[in-house]
């Protein structure tokens, strides 16, 4: 008799996400400059961020990432991994 089986599959994908940030400046021009900068420095790793809905999707390749595994299917509920690209 046959039964049924469950699995999952986690894949790393690439999307865009949105984080809204102001600048206080003189003019147009100068904002623009501190925005570039505020983003370098690294400065909006703590704010919230909010993935684009409008965006598709994409798998990422193993080469896209640095040769490591970009999908794995696991048993569920186990969660046992038996296969990974």
């Amino acid at each position: 008799m046959e039964r049924v089986f469950s699995f999952y599959l986690d894949q790393k994908v690439t999307t865009w996400m949105r984080t809204n940030f102001v600048i206080i400046a003189e003019s147009e021009e100068e904002a623009k400059e501190k925005a570039i900068n505020f983003y370098e420095s690294g400065k909006t790793d703590d704010i919230e961020w909010d993935e684009l809905d409008e965006v598709i999707k994409e798998t990422m390749s193993v080469d896209e990432n640095n040769g490591d595994s970009t999908a794995e299917i696991f048993t569920n509920p186990e969660g046992e991994k038996i296969y990974n690209n």
